[in-house]
């Protein structure tokens, strides 16, 4: 009892009971992972979303390094897809800034916003849209989950591994739970993986080289977009667009 005492100050009770249930472990030995874990600044929250009992030592010193690396990632999207939007829609910077702010309170983040041209479209259109985008939300965790699912199935990951090893990849090459099953990223190294057009190079590619209107078609149709950009194709496989 005294591990336990000694540990209260770290984490609750509820939090080790998780994961017991979820790993099998007997209290003191989720306590001494939990513990562990949180000498590389890994909080309980953290500790519990990010499945981290699913770590190795290694693994748990990097977590939050990669988690950091995400949000660096959001943070640089979110501006490129400002400024598009700003240099389509013709707005100065505050317009922009108070349209994009009023957008993102309805969970529709600057790329979908510039994806979709939504400058284009009243605020009653753009909050049905919303509303629709929520309606689709569990399709896409559901989506996720799969991949995950077939991850776990061709490495013989644990779920939290295979949840660390594809938030590394996206931190690094901006790829999706899809982009690291397809191109299966679990076979190749981080150098070898900056050859694949992953999902947020073709996100920046639609953006940065398609105004919005009738090209973005050519997105839609895979036959089409292959005969369109076949070119631009070649050249994203041995290359990433910055």
């Amino acid at each position: 009892m005294g591990f336990l005492k000694r540990t209260a100050k770290y984490f609750k009770d509820d939090a080790a009971k998780v994961v017991c249930e979820r790993t099998g472990w007997s209290k003191p030995q989720a306590y001494a992972h939990m513990v562990k874990a949180s000498k590389y600044g890994i909080t309980e929250k953290e500790y519990l979303r990010r499945f981290a009992y699913d770590l190795e030592d290694e693994e748990l010193a990097q977590l939050m390094d990669v988690v950091d690396g995400i949000w660096t990632f959001r943070r640089a999207d979110e501006k490129f897809y400002a400024e598009r939007i700003r240099e389509m829609a013709g707005w100065d910077e505050e317009t922009c800034a108070a349209k994009l702010k009023k957008s993102k309170s309805l969970g529709i983040s600057n790329m979908r916003y510039a994806q979709n041209g939504y400058w284009l479209k009243s605020d009653e259109e753009i909050e049905e849209i919303a509303a629709a985008y929520k309606e689709a939300a569990e399709d896409v965790r559901e989506g996720k989950q799969n991949y995950l699912r077939l991850i776990m199935d061709k490495t013989g990951w644990k779920y939290g591994k295979a949840e660390f090893e594809v938030m590394k990849a996206r931190a690094a090459q901006g790829a999706s739970y899809e982009d690291f099953y397809r191109f299966r990223f679990y076979d190749r190294t981080p150098e070898d993986r900056l050859r694949f057009p992953t999902l947020r190079v073709m996100d920046r590619f639609r953006c940065k080289y398609v105004e919005y209107g009738p090209r973005a078609r050519y997105f839609d149709d895979k036959a089409e977009f292959n005969r369109t950009y076949s070119v631009c194709i070649l050249l994203l496989t041995t290359c990433r667009i910055a």
